[in-house]
């Protein structure tokens, strides 16, 4: 015997005969309809989850850019390479040469910084040891205009906001390549080249 399940249809106010397969077809229509909204707000979750993360993630790296200001990967120094001239300039102040008599005017504000190092090395030739600083592509241009724009070609380097050395840099321009000479010992070049990264 077949049997049949009366709804109301409120738009027409009439009887419609429903029959069971009629009733699962639609208890599955309604199930679909509740997992897609499921769906949709595991995916908002998902993403609202995603974007904080992301702030996050930017958050701390600034902090730690702030914090590590001019500090090369995995030394922990603050680099900074500073114009200098052996004569008076404007926004240059007058500093003491820590390794040889007399004074020296340097920049008060950094040229390069330790970021922007890419690899340090040292080159011994004869009785002298000088410091080839390679720098990030993007930092090249820098290095180039400081070639061009600066006529005594020279630099102070200063390690944790101490003045390290001062030094005239090659006067033989090279893509991103800064070389450092000075007459001060091996020992204490090579010193300074793993204060700026050289392992």
């Amino acid at each position: 015997m077949r049997t049949l399940y009366l709804v109301t249809d409120p738009d027409n106010s009439r009887t419609i005969a429903n029959t069971p397969g009629q009733d699962m077809l639609n208890g599955a229509c309604r199930t679909m309809t509740s997992d897609n909204d499921n769906a949709e707000e595991k995916m908002k979750t998902r993403a609202d989850k995603s974007i904080f993360r992301t702030v996050l993630k930017f958050l701390a790296l600034s902090v730690l850019a702030v914090f590590f200001h001019g500090c090369p990967a995995g030394t922990g120094n603050e680099i900074e390479f500073r114009l200098a001239s052996k004569s008076p300039k404007v926004g240059f102040i007058e500093m003491a040469d820590p390794f040889r008599p007399g004074t020296i005017y340097v920049d008060t504000t950094p040229y390069l910084t330790g970021f922007e190092i890419m690899d340090v090395e040292t080159v011994r030739k004869a009785n002298n040891t000088s410091i080839q600083v390679i720098f990030m592509p993007e930092a090249s241009e820098k290095v180039k205009e400081l070639y061009e724009m600066n006529t005594e070609r020279m630099i102070a380097v200063f390690v944790n906001r101490e003045f390290t050395i001062a030094s005239e840099v090659s006067s033989e321009y090279s893509e991103g390549l800064m070389v450092i000479s000075s007459q001060l010992p091996s020992g204490r070049m090579l010193e300074i080249a793993r204060s700026m990264g050289h392992t």
